[in-house]
This record gives C-alpha cells, structure tokens and sequence, in this order.
C-alpha cells in the first residue's frame, strides 16, 4: 500500500510541475 501511496504522490507532483511549465510557457 505504501508502494501504491508513493507512486501516486510523484505522479501528482510530476503532473504539478507539468501544468506549471505550461502555465510560464502561456
């Protein structure tokens, strides 16, 4: 579960960081 948990909380940072590089790109 701690897997799971983990996995999940890099992708949610790694969509963060996504949508703030589009956000400075526009």
């Amino acid at each position: 579960m701690m897997h799971v948990h983990l996995t999940t909380m890099i992708v949610l940072v790694n969509v963060m960081v996504m949508a703030g590089k589009v956000i400075v790109v526009v």
